[in-house]
């Protein structure tokens, strides 16, 4: 008995032995990807996957790029909670700043004052993804790079990254985890750059679920 045909699979094109159907749709799904904002990222593991490389193992540069490194300034005993603001002044003290939260001052006098000998080097790490404050907390933890810093490291940093220019462009942000805790909860130093031009550095509770965008920052 002869070979019965199915005739729907007739008039199936194909791609050797794939359906151009199934095909089609990676290659679409692929595209869509390729052109999102992990765009760089998928392209990345193609050409891995294609030289059948080890492909889609989670690392740090998957989710941070390290930036700039400052140096932070060794602290003598005689360091006074005002002293902080010297490094975050606003417009109206001279400095770079448009709105300053009322509460860093706040909470900086309630901070006892630790002497320190050594300088200390801390990196900006840009997102590379959209990320939460939780992810980003346990993505920092996983690569060994989380770092929390003292109320007085955190706004001499905050000011540093004024200077170096790393908030030029509109709508960017950069988060410094604090050591200290803002009303029982843990807390971090929010830098902004706002789309309408000016600079605020807010002291905020971290809120687990609050996102931060692609090219947004973090100290560690």
């Amino acid at each position: 008995m002869g070979k019965i045909e199915n005739p729907s699979q007739k008039n199936i094109m194909r791609i050797g032995n794939l359906s151009l159907d199934k095909v089609q749709r990676r290659r679409n799904e692929l595209e869509r990807r390729l052109a999102g904002e992990d765009g760089e990222l998928w392209l990345e593991e193609l050409e891995k996957f294609l030289e059948r490389k080890e492909c889609w193992v989670e690392s740090l540069k998957n989710f941070f790029e390290q930036s700039v490194t400052f140096v932070l300034d060794p602290r003598k005993e005689d360091f006074k909670a005002e002293d902080l603001l010297k490094y975050i002044l606003t417009k109206k003290e001279g400095g770079k700043i448009d709105f300053r939260d009322a509460n860093i001052e706040k909470l900086s006098r309630g901070v006892a004052i630790k002497e320190k000998n050594d300088a200390e080097s801390a990196s900006l790490f840009r997102l590379k993804r959209i990320l939460t404050n939780k992810e980003i907390a346990t993505y920092a933890k996983k690569f060994a790079i989380y770092k929390k810093y003292d109320i007085f490291d955190a706004c001499q940093l905050a000011g540093k990254l004024i200077d170096a220019g790393e908030l030029k462009d509109r709508g960017l942000g950069v988060t410094i985890h604090l050591e200290e805790k803002f009303e029982n909860s843990p807390a971090y130093l929010a830098l902004i750059h706002e789309s309408n031009g000016e600079m605020r550095i807010f002291l905020k509770k971290i809120k687990p679920t609050i996102e931060w965008e692609v090219g947004d920052g973090v100290m560690f």
